[in-house]
């Protein structure tokens, strides 16, 4: 009798429900009711159907290992340039906004939301203000309309000596008809303020990850009334690594809340390493169970990002 195929252990094997995605308090919803994100990191898609290559087999994946959501970045080199050399700007393609679009349409198609970044390493890759604030109006407009978008102004924003930030003046354009949020922190750091629509939690490389993936957002959830959402949380290779060096056998624990969500990587789509990164300080601890409170800001310089 010959071997059977390897399946990986679903945690979700309904398919994702259509229907626009809503906010009820700190409570993601679709179809009026309460929703949880699944949501895998797909760095490199949008660049590979910008591309011309066939992203059906990855969203036909995707959605059998139980993803509902997927991540993408619209403005990305060290990442992206894995896949192609030139990473993914505007300039490179004729019809940029409106392939973002048609592809936002095809992930739907898929039952797919797409959380879509508008801003990654910005200082090198898109210098000028004033292109910043074109990028970001420009990427609305095309979203505008779409039930399944959640857009993300930038992640990471204080990553290194905050290459990854735009310009300050675009924390005060924050989207109409779109949810959104103000973008993401390095692993363990509060989110940006002002806060928007939701806010992004993440936990790569992170001690204790399996708890802080669910309870650690939950917090940030009820400090600023939104829902979160816990994203490149630590991978399965990352995962290994770091049980190893602790002398433990305990598996990776899954925690996905109801509000919340929770990412993992599938493949990968040949994006960003699965090997731990360095990060820039924590603003927010740990004491006791629950989270000492320093408050964490768009940048507030007059430097141009």
């Amino acid at each position: 009798m010959s071997p059977q195929p390897y399946r990986p252990r679903l945690y979700y094997d309904t398919p994702a429900p259509g229907g626009p995605i809503g906010v009820n308090g700190k409570v993601f919803t679709r179809n009026g009711q309460p929703f949880t994100v699944i949501e895998s990191s797909e760095f490199s898609l949008p660049k590979r159907y910008l591309c011309g290559e066939d992203i059906v087999p990855i969203l036909v994946e995707r959605a059998a290992l139980g993803f509902n959501t997927l991540r993408c970045w619209w403005l990305n080199k060290s990442v992206v340039g894995a896949v192609y050399p030139d990473g993914i700007h505007p300039a490179q393609h004729e019809h940029f906004y409106k392939d973002m679009r048609a592809f936002t349409q095809l992930c739907a198609s898929y039952g797919f939301i797409c959380e879509h970044t508008a801003f990654t390493s910005t200082r090198d890759l898109m210098p000028k203000v004033d292109d910043q604030k074109w990028h970001w109006q420009q990427m609305q407009i095309a979203l505008a309309g779409l039930p399944n978008v959640l857009l993300e102004l930038v992640n990471e924003y204080d990553w290194g000596t905050g290459e990854n930030a735009p310009d300050r003046s675009l924390w005060s354009m924050r989207p109409s008809g779109i949810l959104s949020s103000s973008g993401s922190a390095t692993a363990d750091a509060a989110p940006p303020e002002p806060v928007w629509d939701y806010v992004l939690y993440h936990t790569n490389g992170l001690s204790e990850f399996q708890r802080k993936v669910g309870h650690n957002a939950m917090e940030y959830a009820d400090h600023f009334k939104v829902p979160a959402v816990s994203n490149e949380n630590t991978s399965t290779r990352t995962t290994t690594a770091i049980l190893s060096t602790r002398s433990t056998r305990r598996p990776a624990g899954r925690c996905s809340v109801r509000g919340a969500a929770t990412t993992r990587r599938a493949g990968n789509t040949r994006g960003r390493s699965m090997r731990p990164k360095r990060h820039a300080p924590r603003r927010g601890s740990m004491v006791r169970g629950r989270c000492r409170w320093r408050s964490s800001t768009a940048p507030t310089s007059g430097m141009t990002r």
